[in-house]
């Protein structure tokens, strides 16, 4: 299962044109009914409610967080429908991280030290992110954080194996610091002339301040066909959740990530599952690093690049989306009757295009 999201430069990040791919394969089976695509949820649409109140008025001011949460809510509400609708899926391989930061997404001050609300979902927006709840959530419990856990907490809840596999390389060091720990002194003790406490702190202070990063490290370590040991992360540190969140965010699952070196003529690829599905790990690790060597040259699973390739929005199917974005919101500036609001979007529609064919002739 994949994400792709049209590129809507134009209107900031209110309107957003999302959609999720699904591919569901069954190996080793012949016939029509191999395999399958499936687009869900599907969504050109305002999916919060701060964007009722204008284009230019009342929105929040971070317009990348507001795409990031509608984008992870979109994804994780798409995890949940399609173990939901195939309770017979045995393993649904999410592209990207499984679990993420979000004490980002909350309420900011600006300059003037206003509090600005994180923006709530729109009433429409729930009926497709948690259509499992009823009823639906209202007020500050309709924003990212908490339907964003309640979503995790679904699948966690589910009997089917969720995975997410990163490939691009990170700069985190979380993972090196969680194996560390997890090695006994009796293991290390023998192999190092200094304590193991003072070695763990020497270690990790030289790999900060070289900025090496766990892929990295892990590339040099690992062997084709390798895999480390699963260790738990903790994506959202309390001491870094915004006080009124602070309860909220306790109740995330952390996600326990393993390495995994398909290939040695590429890097690492992080796989990430719930505490729940550790005892398939093995399963998990060794699907992953088979589907991987289908493809040659590039290490990660066949199916997750099929999905990939199946939910991107191209720039022909994204034009049309702003196009007819654009005419929604003059139509709805026109409604309002705000001269000011109607100038100021008339000017952003009808500027001048910086576009290589529009340069003058010398």
């Amino acid at each position: 299962m994949d994400g792709g999201v049209a590129n809507i430069p134009a209107l900031g990040a209110a309107p957003i044109a999302i959609r999720v791919g699904t591919y569901i394969v069954r190996p080793g089976r012949r016939g029509d009914d191999r395999e399958s695509f499936r687009i869900s949820p599907q969504l050109v649409d305002e999916l919060f409610e701060a964007a009722g109140r204008g284009v230019f008025n009342g929105l929040y001011p971070d317009i990348g967080a507001v795409r990031d949460a509608a984008r992870m809510a979109t994804e994780a509400a798409g995890a949940v429908n399609v173990l939901e609708a195939h309770p017979d899926v045995d393993y649904l391989l999410i592209h990207g991280a499984l679990v993420n930061p979000v004490s980002r997404y909350s309420d900011m001050e600006d300059d003037e030290g206003k509090v600005i609300p994180f923006p709530e979902f729109s009433r429409s927006s729930l009926e497709r992110l948690v259509p499992f709840m009823d009823p639906k959530p209202a007020g500050e419990q309709a924003q990212f954080i908490p339907v964003y856990l309640e979503q995790l907490l679904r699948l966690v809840r589910n009997s089917g194996v969720v995975c997410g596999v990163v490939e691009r390389p990170g700069y985190s060091t979380s993972v090196c610091a969680a194996l560390l720990d997890a090695m006994p002194d009796h293991t290390l003790g023998p192999l190092i002339p200094d304590p193991p406490a003072k070695w763990r702190e020497w270690f990790l202070n030289t790999v900060k301040r070289l900025g090496i990063s766990d892929s990295l490290l892990l590339r040099c370590v690992l062997e084709e066909g390798e895999a480390t040991i699963p260790v738990s992360i903790d994506r959202n540190e309390l001491r870094r959740a915004p006080p009124k969140w602070k309860q909220t965010i306790a109740r995330y699952p952390p996600p326990f990530v393993s390495y995994i070196l398909p290939s040695e003529w590429a890097g690492p690829i992080r796989a990430e599952i719930f505490h729940k599905d550790i005892p398939q790990f093995r399963s998990i690790a060794e699907f992953l690093m088979h589907s991987s060597m289908l493809l040659p040259g590039y290490a990660f699973p066949v199916g997750l690049d099929t999905a990939d390739k199946f939910a991107k929005i191209p720039n022909w199917m994204g034009r049309p989306v702003t196009s007819r974005m654009m005419v929604s919101a003059l139509k709805a500036a026109l409604d309002s009757g705000d001269h000011k609001q109607i100038d100021a979007l008339r000017h952003l529609l009808c500027g001048t295009q910086r576009d290589f064919f529009f340069r003058p002739k010398p």
